[in-house]
């Protein structure tokens, strides 16, 4: 047969087929409530049955859960899949947990990272004080598993969020916010008012990324002084986040840039002393900046997130001067080998949909062969590993376990961990706050 014949056969079968569908949508056209609500009823039918039969509950979360406490379960995981190698990240939490109280510092770390109640119930195990959240949803997230001092770090302004802030300060004990403009304020005093609440409150200044802050020490005394007097606040201190300077991968110009902040938040709080306003904290860091923001020794509280997991991105960043490496990999994305046709390279099945990064990061295979080959998502749902020797190679069905580029959206991309300890899989930890707003 030619091919105009093939593609003529294939078009009249194409042809038959849309017709027959049309004609049957005729039919039913008057009737397609009925229809549905039919397919409706048929289908809650099926999943009453199959959860009678106990065969849905493998997919409560996700399809690795039988395989939890199996031995050799780690190289047995349906892929792509988030996973944590508990030991690594146990070990970064008292690693953090110490330095702060070597610095003398409260330490609050930013759960945006990790979004994970069973990952914050251990920060604060190891000692944290509380904890950060990014917005009002996550702040919702963890003060319903009982984590009762939650600072949300990055301003908001809507009036549904500021009547959900009301619902929450009646059940949690500690919700604090960050303002940085005195509309703003003057807006959530009114809610606070009618609520007859007092909500905690930092003022937020700009260190020099111009996200959010104030950019003036006139614009921060102003603000200062109506948190201050307005009996809907209670007026903390100030949060002075310096994220700009994170990922400096030379040390010496993180430190010039932390000498720079660290002046002008005490030129901050020397204006505010003036004005016989009391800052009674000043809450600040990153990952980035770890070593580097105890030797400014400006900050009474320390937010650090990142390094709960490290990825990519921080491990190119030399955070003690020195080269070392203070945190260890404890995130990793696990891909299988799903095609190989080509010389030099496979496909998995881990693309754009699985990682997240920016500035050109890509993931690095940590485990699964020589860290020389190179990673790199080609499209939604496929990546491809190269070698750099024809002599390298994968087979079908091999695993491998990249580092992340960019930990905290990465992990917005899925809705489980599995938590592994050598090679078994131990336990699957939800994303609590994944996509909370």
């Amino acid at each position: 047969m030619t091919w105009p014949e093939i593609t003529q056969l294939t078009k009249r079968n194409c042809a038959a087929t849309v017709d027959s569908n049309f004609a049957e949508w005729s039919r039913n056209k008057h009737s397609r409530s009925n229809w549905l609500s039919s397919i409706a009823f048929k289908r809650a039918k099926m999943v009453k049955e199959l959860t009678a039969s106990n065969e849905l509950r493998e997919f409560e979360l996700g399809p690795n859960e039988p395989l939890i406490g199996l031995p050799g379960s780690r190289e047995r995981l349906t892929t792509p899949c988030l996973s944590i190698d508990l030991g690594a990240l146990d070990r970064n939490i008292q690693t953090a947990a110490s330095h702060c109280r070597e610095a003398r510092c409260a330490f609050r770390p930013h759960t945006k990272t990790h979004k994970s109640v069973e990952i914050a119930l251990k920060q604060l195990d190891a000692g944290a004080q509380g904890i950060c959240v990014a917005n009002i949803g996550e702040a919702e997230i963890f003060a319903a598993a009982g984590i009762d001092d939650i600072l949300i770090t990055s301003p908001f302004v809507s009036d549904a969020k500021f009547d959900r802030l009301m619902r929450l300060l009646k059940v949690s004990r500690r919700v604090a916010v960050v303002v940085d403009h005195i509309d703003v304020a003057r807006r959530l005093a009114a809610h606070a008012s009618q609520a007859n609440a007092a909500v905690p409150v930092y003022l937020d200044i700009d260190t020099g990324r111009h996200r959010t802050g104030v950019s003036s020490i006139q614009s921060a005394v102003e603000l200062a002084r109506l948190l201050t007097q307005n009996k809907s606040f209670e007026f903390i201190g100030l949060q002075a986040y310096a994220g700009h300077l994170s990922h400096l991968a030379d040390f010496s110009a993180r430190m010039e840039g932390a000498k720079v902040v660290a002046n002008m938040v005490r030129e901050v709080c020397v204006a505010l002393h003036d004005q016989s306003i009391t800052v009674k904290k000043i809450s600040g860091g990153s990952m980035g900046t770890i070593v580097v923001d105890a030797q400014v020794d400006v900050y009474s509280e320390l937010q650090y997130g990142s390094y709960v997991f490290s990825d990519v991105e921080y491990q190119e960043v030399n955070l003690d001067g020195r080269g070392g490496a203070l945190f260890e990999p404890s995130l990793f994305v696990r891909t299988t080998v799903i095609s190989k046709n080509w010389p030099g390279m496979v496909t998995t099945d881990a693309g754009h949909k699985h990682f997240a990064g920016s500035n050109g990061a890509l993931p690095r295979i940590h485990k699964g062969g020589s860290r020389s080959r190179r990673y790199e998502p080609r499209s939604d749902e496929h990546g491809a590993i190269y070698f750099s020797s024809k002599d390298d190679s994968l087979e079908i069905g091999d695993c491998v376990e990249c580092l992340v580029p960019h930990c905290d959206p990465t992990v917005n991309l899925y809705s489980h961990y599995h938590v592994v300890d050598g090679d078994t899989l131990v336990d699957i930890w939800p994303v609590d706050a994944r996509g909370a707003f």
